[in-house]
């Protein structure tokens, strides 16, 4: 052993008095015998003694801040995240459309039913060829960002002559199967949104598709649209009682079109089973099947909108929701399925309420849940820090992560929260999320937590770690500290990652061995 010279003299003292009394048969033996366990036991503390400097120098190492694709180079690869399993969706309606959770943007939280074009804002055509453009021009769709969804109140008042719905022809004059067109020569997709109810969500001036499903679905399937958002307002009680078989006759119906196939189906009656509303007085709180719902979907929504105020508590009840639900709803996530946490308010009109942390904050937590990443703003008023939030490569190749498992909650207390997402190389990306609006807070992550040395060996299994931050921008206050993260041993079995994070901020991790 290598022991430090005031521990080699206390084990050398205590050995002396053993020897004394073993030369002195006449104090007995049961003195020897206990003066015996006393050399064993400080024998047995000094070899941990040894042993925990020897586990502190291989963990006592400092995170390194990059920006750009990830460098790091891993030691060990025995020492790997180990996060409960995604758990199996079997017998899926639908053909995987891709692996990754889709990317794009949406018309809603930005532009909601804006039907009044004098001033340029309006749900129309010349809205959508716009984003196309400024999604292509500022390098968003080469990032990924190639769904383009009109959301709500985008049809005339009346349907066609054959029952068909339609789209408004003042605002959509040369119709959406050109407006798909335009896209799909941009190198982009079109989305659509129909409901599955009387009316929209928007109440009777647009109509809604409950009791026309067959013919709407046949009508937007013939423009040539590469998905379908299905919503949920004023359902009648017969819909709502089968609401998810309805929803998967519709997918079914999708698939039996041919061009069906490779169409994206974004659904929201998971929220509607939960929570009731929608306008047709239904009561929720029904218990959802999340696997059911991978079955029917390619992506469902689960909460009400993320826009609607105030913002940070609305955010805040989205990510406990994820929390609370990561065991029925996220750990279904996989390729080809996600759950849909809302849009992505990065550079929308409701930044005033969003400070670039909390933007920071959303983007983080959407990727560490495997959502789907739609903006909602006007992509050529992105400022640089959200452009480049937007855009990062380190961020997105977590999101494009070939694994798609959802990451989970490791920890909650207080404002403070640590959410892990295991990576298919082994690595655990790792978020310290502080919902605090005062101060910045030292937190912590317990990396055994996440597996990282799980099993016999505990800890000592890993004999390195390596924390790579990943840059998310200037903050508030994350990172005007020096101090950037740390990995620190406890104990022989206790790793820890800790860092500075500011207030309604995050920072991100990438930990591996």
């Amino acid at each position: 052993l290598s022991l430090s010279l005031p521990l080699a003299l206390a084990l050398e003292h205590v050995l002396a008095m053993a020897v004394h009394v073993v030369r002195q048969p006449s104090r007995g033996l049961q003195q020897g015998l206990l003066m015996a366990v006393v050399v064993t036991v400080v024998v047995a503390m000094l070899r941990l003694h040894s042993q925990h400097q020897a586990l502190a120098q291989h963990y006592a190492v400092n995170a390194r801040q990059v920006e750009g694709n990830d460098q790091t180079k891993h030691g060990d690869t025995t020492c790997l995240a180990q996060l409960p399993p995604q758990l199996p969706v079997t017998n899926r309606i639908r053909p995987n459309i891709q692996a990754a959770p889709i990317q794009g943007w949406m018309s809603w939280a930005e532009y909601g039913c804006d039907v009044d074009c004098s001033d340029g804002r309006c749900i129309s055509e010349a809205l959508f060829l716009d984003v196309g453009r400024k999604l292509v021009s500022t390098g968003l769709k080469d990032a990924g960002y190639t769904y383009v969804f009109i959301d709500d109140c985008w049809m005339a008042h009346e349907r066609g002559p054959d029952g068909g719905i339609r789209a408004d022809p003042e605002r959509f004059p040369q119709g959406i199967a050109w407006l798909a067109e335009q896209l799909h020569d941009m190198g982009l997709k079109l989305g659509i949104y129909l409901n599955n109810g009387k009316y929209t969500c928007q109440g009777p001036r647009f109509p809604g598709s409950g009791e026309h499903l067959d013919i709407d679905l046949k009508t937007v399937m013939a423009w040539g649209v590469d998905g379908l958002k299905l919503d949920g307002c004023y359902m009648t009680k017969e819909t709502f009682d089968r609401v998810s078989e309805s929803y998967a006759s519709v997918s079914r119906g999708m698939l039996a079109r041919g061009t069906g196939a490779g169409m994206v189906f974004v659904c929201s009656y998971p929220y509607y089973e939960m929570f009731g509303g929608g306008m047709s007085g239904l009561n929720g709180g029904r218990t959802v099947d999340f696997e059911r719902a991978s079955q029917v979907c390619d992506t469902f929504r689960f909460m009400d909108d993320v826009d609607l105020p105030p913002a940070d508590a609305r955010l805040r009840s989205i990510v406990d929701f994820m929390g609370h639900h990561q065991d029925d709803m996220l750990a279904y996530t996989g390729p080809g399925h996600w759950a849909d946490a809302d849009m992505l308010l990065l550079g929308s009109h409701h930044t005033a309420a969003y400070p670039l942390s909390l933007q920071k904050l959303q983007l983080v937590l959407w990727i560490m849940a495997a959502s789907p990443l739609l903006m909602s703003n006007d992509p050529g008023r992105l400022d640089k820090p959200s452009l480049a939030l937007l855009a990062s490569q380190p961020l997105l190749a977590i999101h494009n992560d070939p694994l798609v498992k959802a990451g989970r909650r490791i920890s909650s207390a207080g404002d403070t929260q640590v959410w892990a997402r295991q990576l298919s190389d082994g690595r655990a990306a790792v978020a310290l999320v502080n919902f605090a609006k005062q101060g910045p807070t030292e937190l912590r992550a317990d990396l055994v937590a996440l597996g990282f040395g799980a099993g016999a060996g505990g800890a000592a299994m890993c004999k390195t770690l390596t924390a790579t931050r990943v840059l998310l921008g200037s903050g508030n206050g994350s990172e005007d500290h020096k101090q950037t993260g740390d990995i620190v041993l406890e104990d022989a079995t206790g790793v820890y990652l800790t860092a500075i994070v500011g207030p309604q901020d995050v920072a991100l991790f990438l930990i591996g061995g």
